[in-house]
């Protein structure tokens, strides 16, 4: 039986390729800092993060002189979900946050942004959509609360609206009269890309989330990347990462493949 996750365990069966990950994790970083990390050689460690890359664990994108990698969510939350179901999850989830605070170990805050010129976010993933581009960018632009909806919005928010031209207010309605804010369109090319400059929600930052739609055969890949500078507060990024994987991967992905509503506006 073909097993579209064989990749991810074999990668994952190496405990230099897992402490990679842990690294990741904790932020994106060039292939330099990787190999800092370890008393190997560059080489090998280029070796490691190339198998990552195959198993789609790692993405990896060339700015200026240096190749950045990202940890990718996608395959980990794929084997959560065959594991685990939604109720076992949350029980195992009690268990673990038991034996952390009985172990003293509870990392309670982010890792902060002490370092000015150090990004409080930095994410990228890649999600197959099976569906054409257009269709995607109908869903990003003219239906956001379908499928973008709580906890990733306030507790009085009852619709998300983007206006999708230059200047565009993507924002929450609360109520007849009230709302927030949420980002700006900076960029804007129907069925090839958005691009939002805004909080998001995401602490006090000022961030860009730009979505990169690319045909591919009978889909289309969505490269995603959110970018921000400023105060995060008390989550991490593979916090806010594990976040956009649920919204696009699971919520996007499914509104557009099989009209599932899970947004605010949704049915279900």
């Amino acid at each position: 039986m073909n097993d579209e996750l064989a990749p991810a365990w074999k990668a994952l069966s190496d405990g230099t390729r897992r402490r990679i990950l842990d690294l990741l994790h904790q932020r994106p970083m060039t292939t330099g800092s990787i190999a800092g990390s370890f008393e190997m050689s560059r080489i090998a460690v280029m070796k490691h993060l190339a198998v990552l890359a195959r198993a789609g664990l790692v993405l990896s994108q060339k700015r200026g002189r240096e190749r950045w990698h990202y940890l990718n969510f996608v395959p980990l939350r794929q084997i959560y979900e065959r594991w685990l179901d939604p109720e076992r999850g949350r029980w195992a989830e009690a268990l673990v946050g038991l034996k952390r605070r009985a172990e003293g170990n509870v990392q309670m805050t982010a890792v902060r942004n002490d370092d000015r010129n150090r990004l409080a976010i930095d994410i990228a993933e890649e999600i197959a959509i099976a569906a054409p581009p257009g269709d995607v960018f109908a869903a990003l632009t003219a239906e956001p609360g379908a499928w973008w909806g709580k906890p990733y919005t306030s507790d009085g928010a009852t619709a998300l609206v983007l206006e999708p031209t230059i200047g565009g207010r993507f924002y929450e309605r609360w109520g007849r009269d009230g709302g927030a804010l949420l980002a700006q369109v900076s960029k804007i090319l129907p069925s090839r890309r958005l691009e939002l400059t805004g909080r998001l929600h995401f602490g006090v930052v000022l961030g860009v989330a730009d979505f990169i739609l690319e045909p591919a055969g009978d889909e289309t890949l969505l490269r995603f990347t959110h970018r921000a500078v400023g105060d995060i507060g008390d989550i991490s990024t593979g916090m806010i990462g594990a976040a956009w994987q649920i919204l696009l991967g699971q919520q996007l992905k499914g509104f557009v493949e099989t009209g599932e509503r899970r947004g605010i506006d949704g049915s279900s």
